[in-house]
């Protein structure tokens, strides 16, 4: 056995491990095989920290008033890396729309049962190992529905040439991938049955929900 396939065989996947060997084998190799130490960048940190505001949100150890303070806080502490020159305005644009989100964030948690919070799953699929880390997962007292809620710092909405905002179809069946794998480890390694999942995009405070079709 080759020290490659002795690598790959104590690999744990993900649906994103797999996303980025399909968009870049070669980043995959330097990240998984030979353990090229990664650097932090803008947008990885800028998404944990309004996943950082978010769980505490859910796990009650914020109230919604005091999110925009904390994320005016730790937005320093945590964000220490740039985007070159060029694009250094949008490190603005993003820092001021989490802001606006947060300051005006609002959803009643008495509608729900929250079950799970920033939850890391450890599974298999065909003999392989699997993880899946889903964001929150909530049972709504209403109709009895489980319902996985995923947090999205991108922006998959553009507007065209007549300013007619336009979805980015790609992007979004890639989320919807990912959420069947967070579903199918739900459902077999928690008995969690999601009934719905909805993507949430705090930049715009946008939400994009389908229901979950297992049969």
């Amino acid at each position: 056995m080759s020290s490659y396939e002795f690598i790959i065989d104590g690999l744990r996947y993900s649906f994103s491990t797999l996303s980025g060997f399909d968009g870049c084998p070669y980043s995959f190799k330097l990240a998984k095989i030979d353990l090229v130490e990664r650097v932090n960048n803008y947008y990885g940190e800028f998404g944990t920290l309004v996943h950082e505001c978010m769980e505490k949100y859910f796990k009650g150890e914020l109230e919604s008033f005091e999110l925009s303070q904390y994320y005016k806080e730790r937005y320093g502490d945590l964000i220490v890396s740039h985007l070159p020159d060029n694009q250094r305005y949008l490190e603005d644009r993003y820092k001021e729309q989490g802001q606006t989100f947060f300051d005006f964030f609002y959803f009643d948690k008495n509608n729900y049962n929250v079950l799970a919070v920033e939850d890391n799953i450890e599974y298999e699929f065909f003999g392989y190992p699997f993880i899946a880390k889903p964001d929150l997962v909530l049972h709504k007292k209403e109709n009895e529905k489980i319902v996985l809620i995923d947090y999205k710092t991108s922006a998959p909405w553009k507007k065209d040439r007549n300013g007619k905002e336009k979805m980015d179809e790609e992007k979004i069946e890639g989320y919807v991938r990912q959420m069947y794998t967070y579903t199918y480890a739900l459902r077999n390694y928690r008995n969690l049955a999601v009934d719905k999942v909805t993507l949430w995009f705090p930049r715009l405070d946008k939400t994009y929900s389908f229901d979950v079709d297992e049969a």
